[in-house]
């Protein structure tokens, strides 16, 4: 069978998951398929007063991922009130920066931090600086003040030390997701002082897959942002990659703007949003040259349990069932596509042609049907076997009726006439279940996959 190139190590994919939050929770991470852990006790804890330093909640934190086999990557943040730049009285002095006098004490938690933590490998310096809640200084000189006071003196002793810098961890400063203000803002931050310098891999939030039925006027398809972070930055060698630190996010009850969501499928099915907007980053990092393991990673929001006026529940990792801690079904979601992805011993995008959709042709026959309807599709090659995965959205059109034909795909460059397992995989469970119609015709394999009533088809074809 014909697949694609090399691509990548299956290790690249298996270490390309992590996860947000979740402290107390880091046993429970490999089992939802997360190998990383983002987070961690802010600044203003372990350094309540100056010189004081109590790390014990950070060495519970580590000694627990060690153990569980997940690595961590702390998020260094969040300015204790004495050096704080906040006014008397403010009521969260935290998200103030550091006044220029108190640089100094936070370079020195800094390297204080890693001095005793010297296995930690990146680190994340903020989170989302570019908006107000978490920095709290004038809009035209957030970015100045990020560079100057945080960013240059904390990369500073990480890079003397070998640690890689994760930053600067920026997300949309309203709720539409546009390609020239992230490009904008992006190019603003980094450029200022050459700050990129300071930076290994761009930290980005909620590229939202990549979906073009937006639902929002003003949000679009991010895939161009991210290929002009890759053309003008990773590709010239200012950076080694992009790291998606917080993605699955989405506000499904927000107080008095009711229902808020990008995407029309953000929506039950809460466990499809998992595929949606982890494997067309993971297929568009593949093709972008990934070369070291941690050129790209995505942390899913989040590792937790708990629920927030009904914002959290759709992105929650894990289930508590009556005090047992479970993965919920975004977390087997998760699971079982970190699964299907790290069983083979490489990974490459497909070269060949795959197309899935409904009343496209019937089977034995070389006509196609009018008015055909063609799903998106991302299909990879797993060593000598072709991985398809395929988003079932057809409004009004129940896909199960026996009325209507079933599913068809289509798959060329494979090797015409040769012997075929054909198998679906159940997007949560990952049970396989095999496909017996299918036929050859113009070199092209012509595959009827069964009626299903999930917004998500995983199907593998194997040599």
């Amino acid at each position: 069978m014909m697949t694609g190139n090399d691509g990548v190590p299956a290790a690249f994919v298996e270490h390309f998951i992590g996860a947000c939050h979740g402290n107390e929770l880091i046993e429970h991470f490999t089992g939802c398929g997360a190998r990383w852990k983002r987070g961690g006790p802010g600044w203003y804890a372990t350094e309540p007063e100056p010189g004081a330093y109590d790390f014990s909640a950070w060495d519970d934190l580590m000694a627990d991922a060690e153990k569980h086999g997940v690595e961590v990557m702390p998020v260094l943040a969040y300015t204790p009130a004495w050096a704080s730049t906040a006014p008397e009285g403010a009521t969260d002095p935290h998200h103030y920066p550091p006044s220029e006098d108190t640089v100094e004490d936070w370079r020195a938690f800094v390297e204080t931090f890693i001095d005793r933590f010297p296995d930690v490998t990146h680190v994340e310096i903020w989170n989302e600086p570019n908006l107000e809640h978490f920095l709290r200084v004038e809009e035209d000189r957030r970015h100045e003040v990020y560079v100057d006071r945080i960013l240059r003196p904390a990369a500073e002793v990480l890079h003397a030390k070998g640690v890689k810098v994760v930053a600067p961890s920026v997300t949309t400063e309203t709720w539409g997701w546009n390609v020239d203000e992230n490009i904008e803002r992006t190019d603003r931050w980094l450029s200022y002082e050459n700050a990129w310098k300071h930076v290994d891999y761009l930290s980005v939030h909620y590229t939202k897959g990549d979906t073009e039925k937006l639902e929002m006027e003003d949000a679009e398809n991010l895939l161009p942002y991210l290929e002009w972070v890759h053309s003008e930055y990773v590709s010239a060698g200012k950076l080694d990659g992009i790291w998606n630190t917080e993605e699955g996010f989405t506000a499904v009850e927000a107080g008095d703007s009711g229902f808020v969501a990008l995407e029309p499928w953000e929506r039950k099915p809460y466990p499809q949003w998992v595929p949606r907007y982890v494997v067309p980053y993971l297929y568009w990092a593949i093709d972008h040259d990934w070369v070291d393991r941690d050129d790209y990673k995505l942390f899913w929001y989040r590792m937790g349990t708990e629920t927030y006026s009904g914002t959290l529940d759709p992105c929650n990792l894990l289930d508590d069932l009556d005090g047992d801690i479970v993965p919920s079904a975004r977390g087997e979601v998760l699971r079982t596509l970190v699964d299907v992805f790290t069983e083979p011993r490489r990974v490459d995008t497909f070269d060949g042609d795959v197309t899935v959709g409904f009343g496209l042709y019937p089977i034995g026959e070389s006509e196609t049907r009018l008015s055909p309807y063609e799903f998106t599709s991302y299909a990879f090659s797993f060593d000598e076997d072709v991985f398809v995965a395929t988003w079932l959205d057809l409004p009004g059109i129940d896909l199960t009726d026996p009325e209507h034909s079933t599913i068809q795909a289509t798959v060329s460059e494979l090797d015409a006439g040769s012997d075929l397992e054909v198998s679906v995989i159940d997007y949560q469970t990952g049970e396989q279940s095999p496909v017996e119609a299918y036929e050859w015709e113009d070199d092209e394999l012509r595959i009827d996959l069964p009626r299903t009533s999930d917004p998500v088809l995983y199907t593998r074809l194997s040599s």
